[in-house]
């Protein structure tokens, strides 16, 4: 009992944790989407290659310098570099600096430089174009999210009031002034709406985990979605000029600018393939030594019966001193002129070319792409603001013929046939100017995105 009380205690005493709602807001699902998006982080490592690059690009106008040291342990006869003569198995040491310089190729290293300029451009507007795509589409999952939520309270509200409408047609049934009939069509109404709030809190939920699968958050969380403020959300009155927003799409739109970074990158590199025609000049500096163990200095001279007069070596002359006494330096220039190299450069050359030809060819299909997209976007916004007003008009009519209906349906003037058709009408008019009301403004936005505007709900 005790140990049982014991346990009792100690779980008690324990911190209890709850799983706290995380609140999102569309700034804040933008900006995770962004972030957490895979293909970003791969834009982000093509933008920072390219700085890389262009780093390399500036550093290959500095002159090289190398250092290196020959070291050989010669086993049996070999020719000593230090007396010409055959020696056995004398150990050398060959330390040297060395540097070169270019000092033309065609301006190939200029051109490269331009190059990778470019290509950071094209990266980091490709970078971009995708960051667009990536906002617009959580922005479109974000606003089906909502409007599930929207159409979930909207169901229940029709709950509410079927159910209001029951209570009612059983007090008539009471009164002798509704039959069995209607009382019987209501109740199954009302388990019509139940199912219907029961499919709209299924498709809330599912487009909600749509959302956050798109974010690349935990589904095991628990999410809340802070409601949008389409009121405060500003959005020009009327309908700008199609004109105006193609011109603003050919000189902002991120995809184009690449695409015509890509040109000027081509164009470049056919100019360095065009550099292998040219000579190339190159300055050299190296300077070195040398060591070798049988190195040893004369100490006088001795006569022999046989070899004459026979030079006396002393020791081995130290490392350090060798290194001094064989120090030697030089400078060349190196002229190098291409002749025939099996047509390589020609055929470099003409790639380059059609490159080029590829990039423009390029170019036309990504700005008839966004002459298409831009079309298709302003049809869409105008629409969608005839059917934001139709959608307004309807639901004020459809709100008043609703208010009416009770009021002959608390009187009794009213049947359940009638008074269901009618919120019907109602139910599906306000579903429908929400759904327009979201719909416009996201159509208006994307419109505002090909006009160079940031994608932004604030």
């Amino acid at each position: 009992m005790r140990i049982l009380l014991l346990a009792i205690g100690i779980f008690l005493l324990l911190p209890s944790y709850s799983t706290a709602q995380i609140k999102l807001s569309l700034p804040q699902c933008l900006e995770i989407g962004v972030e957490n998006n895979l293909g970003a982080r791969q834009g982000i490592n093509s933008v920072t290659s390219a700085e890389i690059n262009l780093i390399q690009r500036k550093f290959e106008f500095l002159p090289n310098l190398n250092f290196g040291l020959t070291a050989t342990r010669n086993i049996g006869q070999t020719i000593d570099n230090f007396t010409q003569q055959i020696a056995s198995s004398p150990t050398t040491a060959v330390p040297g600096i060395s540097s070169s310089f270019t000092l033309f190729n065609g301006f190939s290293r200029w051109n490269n430089l331009k190059s990778a300029k470019y290509d950071i451009e094209a990266a980091q507007y490709t970078l971009e174009d995708l960051k667009n795509d990536i906002r617009l589409n959580v922005a479109t999952a974000y606003f089906a999210t909502i409007f599930a939520k929207e159409s979930e309270k909207i169901v229940q509200e029709r709950v509410d009031l079927v159910a209001k409408q029951l209570e009612r047609s059983q007090r008539l049934q009471k009164a002798g002034q509704a039959t069995e009939g209607d009382v019987l069509l209501v109740e199954a109404q009302l388990a019509t709406e139940r199912t219907a709030l029961v499919n709209a809190t299924n498709t809330y939920e599912s487009s909600l985990l749509n959302l956050i699968l798109a974010l690349n958050l935990d589904p095991t969380d628990t999410y809340e979605l802070a409601m949008p403020d389409l009121e405060g959300v500003f959005v020009e009155p009327g309908m700008p000029n199609v004109e105006s927003v193609l011109t603003s799409a050919r000189e902002n739109h991120p995809g184009l600018q690449a695409a015509q970074a890509r040109i000027r990158t081509s164009e470049l590199q056919n100019k360095i393939a065009q550099a292998a025609y040219y000579p190339t000049l190159t300055l050299s500096y190296n300077m070195g030594s040398f060591y070798s163990s049988n190195a040893r200095e004369a100490t006088g001279f001795e006569i022999d019966s046989l070899e004459g007069i026979r030079i006396v070596y002393g020791p081995t002359i130290p490392l350090f001193t060798q290194f001094g006494n064989n120090f030697g330096q030089g400078v060349s220039l190196s002229l190098n002129v291409p002749i025939f190299n099996r047509y390589q450069a020609r055929n470099q050359f003409f790639q380059s070319r059609l490159n080029i030809d590829n990039t423009v060819l390029n170019y036309e299909i990504e700005r008839n792409g966004v002459y298409q997209e831009v079309m298709r976007a302003y049809q869409d916004a105008k629409a969608a603001k005839a059917r934001l007003d139709a959608s307004e008009t309807q639901l004020i009519a459809t709100q008043k013929s609703l208010a009416y209906a009770e009021q002959r349906s608390d009187a009794g003037l009213l049947n359940s046939y009638e008074f269901l058709e009618i919120l019907n009408n109602n139910t599906n008019a306000a579903n429908e100017l929400l759904q327009a009301r979201y719909d416009y403004v996201l159509k208006r936005k994307v419109l505002e995105l090909y006009q160079g505007r940031k994608l932004e709900f604030e």
